[in-house]
């Protein structure tokens, strides 16, 4: 009810651990319903803004970080655009990245997280960096201007009590 961006990124992942009823499939079917590009916008803004303000700022920095701040980022440029829910896969949110030299960086640091661990860095890359700031100071004033919804509960509450009843 209140756009919970994790849940909506759970939904969609291709890992099942157990099914044991149309309870996914359900939920599935009410994401468009009950998102809020508003709420949404703001959750992944704040993911992008805090990681690229904490995590990007040094000498060196650790390549996985760069991906902490563009999946946000380009999730949020996701439902600014108005296409709805973010997908979980980073490959179609690039899709939006128009300029080939930030597509050309961000396939450098897809190459080198390929072939390095967890602990690697790299240093800034400044026209990344820029670009990354622009679209988060875009992405904040645009997300301003997106409406508040308020959905009636009823349809939520039968689901639940629908569900916390059943007998796994």
């Amino acid at each position: 009810m209140k756009s919970n961006a994790p849940l909506y990124e759970w939904l969609q992942s291709p890992i099942v651990y157990q099914t044991a009823t149309d309870f996914k499939q359900t939920l599935t079917g009410l994401m468009g319903k009950y998102f809020s590009p508003r709420s949404g916008c703001h959750h992944y803004l704040s993911m992008a803004f805090n990681t690229f303000s904490n995590e990007l700022q040094g000498e060196e920095i650790k390549l996985k970080k760069y991906f902490y701040v563009l999946r946000p980022l380009l999730a949020c440029q996701w439902i600014l655009a108005g296409k709805g829910v973010p997908p979980v896969e980073f490959a179609q949110l690039r899709t939006l990245i128009t300029d080939a030299g930030i597509q050309a960086a961000i396939d450098e640091l897809l190459q080198a997280k390929t072939s390095e661990d967890e602990s690697a860095t790299v240093p800034p890359i400044p026209a990344l960096h820029e670009w990354i700031a622009g679209s988060l100071e875009e992405c904040k004033r645009l997300s301003a201007e997106l409406p508040v919804i308020r959905n009636d509960t009823a349809e939520l509450d039968a689901l639940f009590r629908k569900y916390i009843s059943y007998d796994i």
